[in-house]
């Protein structure tokens, strides 16, 4: 079995001279991105669905058409925002394991490369969170009063959106930046951050 190492740390040592005039985003984008997106590899594809999925959860949430209730759709995006970052940051941490011992001799700080490939894990929940900062909270400057007016006649709770906002960053990053997590401790952590966010949604419309 360690005869033949496998594809992603093949590419590393193709691109290792390189790497050695290093660049940080040049080693995460050839030992992580790449892998991700091969023939036998279905992250890419996983993470791009579970993605639309959020986002779409996150419109639906907001205009919540009939019949469907709207705690229902925010039950849906806070699933798929959890399940998004979780599913992200454990294809990390296996390709991490992966790589470790084939880096190890490689003159580079892999600490540092495997930091930057966590934060990345997180970018996929940004654009969420992001999506749902300017659905619910508007923009900012003096047209944001009247978005707002215009939200709370309708029922929406700005209030309650900027918690669900706030409460949902926080679980990103208690699910990320702890980097030693035993599997009860990830599921108990995936499963409460959801009920909670369920909860704090279901009285995001009035």
């Amino acid at each position: 079995a360690a005869a033949r190492p496998r594809r992603p740390v093949a590419v590393a040592a193709v691109y290792l001279p390189r790497a050695l005039r290093p660049r940080a985003f040049h080693l995460w984008h050839h030992l992580f991105w790449l892998p991700y997106w091969r023939a036998d590899n279905v992250v890419g594809l996983q993470q791009t669905l579970l993605l639309l999925g959020a986002l779409a959860g996150v419109g639906a949430w907001r205009w919540h058409p009939a019949p469907v209730p709207p705690a229902l759709w925010g039950a849906l995006a806070s699933v798929l925002l959890m399940v998004l970052t979780d599913r992200g940051d454990k294809a990390v941490r296996e390709q991490v394991a992966l790589l470790r011992p084939v880096i190890a001799a490689w003159p580079l700080r892999a600490g540092r490369l495997f930091s930057l490939a966590a934060a990345f894990s997180l970018l996929p929940a940004a654009a969420v969170l992001a999506a749902f900062g300017a659905l619910m909270l508007g923009p900012g400057g003096p047209a944001a009063s009247a978005a707002t007016a215009a939200s709370a006649a309708a029922g929406l709770s700005t209030r309650t959106a900027a918690v669900w906002l706030a409460a949902a960053v926080l679980a990103q990053l208690l699910l990320v930046v702890p980097r030693r997590i035993d599997a009860r401790g990830r599921v108990g952590l995936v499963v409460g951050a959801t009920l909670l966010l369920t909860a704090i949604g279901s009285e995001l419309w009035n």
